[in-house]
């Protein structure tokens, strides 16, 4: 099971970080056959620790764990090169042990995130709520002013 939440982590890791880049910036290097830098640092290390890390597991699990890193590694190739490195680092902090920017460490850390995300949803739902009724609200008065329109 240990296998699967590594699994699961770098794929998520992999997955947010793919869709929070830096696209500010674009490089059409990419695009042109620029890969060859992106492809000879920290998508090179995090392949290889990947190959590392699969080493010692089950024949079943090693190759779901491949197929699933292969996946993601040709959704990588359509990312700019400087999505596509900070996906590597991502993925490669994850597989060395250290948490992504803004995921929770602790259960503690889950506990409070969990929280806060339920706060904000309520107040969400209220502010909702209250545009709702203010669109209800004004509807009725474009209603009434239609009527007294045709009326006329």
């Amino acid at each position: 099971m240990k296998t699967s939440a590594l699994l699961a982590s770098l794929l998520a890791a992999l997955a947010l970080s793919a869709c929070g880049g830096d696209s500010g910036s674009t490089n059409s290097a990419s695009a042109t056959g620029g890969n060859a830098a992106t492809s000879g640092s920290v998508c090179d290390e995090y392949e290889k620790a990947f190959a590392a890390s699969i080493a010692n597991v089950d024949a079943a699990t090693k190759e779901a764990m491949q197929k699933a890193f292969d996946q993601s590694k040709e959704a990588l190739k359509n990312l700019p090169a400087d999505q596509k490195e900070a996906a590597c680092k991502v993925s490669l902090d994850a597989l060395n042990g250290k948490a992504p920017v803004g995921v929770p460490t602790s259960a503690e850390d889950a506990k409070e995130a969990a929280s806060e995300a339920a706060e904000e949803a309520k107040e969400a739902a209220a502010d909702a709520k209250e545009a709702a009724s203010e669109a209800a609200e004004e509807a009725k008065e474009a209603a009434a002013e239609a009527k007294e329109a045709a009326s006329k």
